[in-house]
């Protein structure tokens, strides 16, 4: 059985993020492969004393923004698409400009 070392920063944010920063920096250096299980949420819980939801809601966080897949009591895995440029921005070709303002008006509904 193969080892996953997870570093959690000290950063002052919540720890459910920590979690998932830790698992994202797995995958990008190379320590978890593509399409490679991780751990159930209970190993890693107990692994780094936390409740597991806070596991579950750290995981959602990474299937959200694509790095890991998930299905219904199947094992989470890392995706085999990485979302590596997906949160650096990068120039339109053929973008018209925006003209003008686009205005919402909110409403509140009755219930």
């Amino acid at each position: 059985m193969r080892e996953l070392t997870l570093t959690l920063s000290r950063e002052k944010k919540p720890v459910t993020l920590r979690i998932a920063d830790a698992i994202r920096s797995a995958i990008q250096a190379g320590q978890l492969k593509k399409r490679e299980r991780l751990p159930s949420t209970r190993a890693l819980a107990r692994t780094l004393q936390v409740n597991r939801h806070t596991v579950m809601s750290a995981l959602s966080e990474l299937v959200c923004e694509g790095w890991i897949t998930s299905r219904m009591r199947h094992a989470y895995q890392v995706n085999e698409r990485l979302p590596s440029g997906f949160f650096e921005a990068s120039p339109l070709k053929g973008a018209m400009p925006v003209r003008g303002e686009h205005r919402w008006r909110l409403v509140r509904s009755a219930g």
